[in-house]
């Protein structure tokens, strides 16, 4: 089974690295397969 994470970001009260940071976070503390899903109105800085 796949899981999903899904994170909304719109406006400046989160940057892009906040959503960096939950990724990293995501994917270091997590041994399960996930995909992560970022939606936003400016994807600039995402990795």
């Amino acid at each position: 089974m796949k899981y999903s994470i899904l994170t909304i970001k719109w406006g400046s009260e989160f940057s892009s690295e906040h959503v960096n940071i939950l990724f990293r976070a995501a994917r270091d503390m997590s041994s399960l397969d996930f995909q992560f899903i970022c939606m936003t109105d400016d994807p600039k800085g995402l990795d």
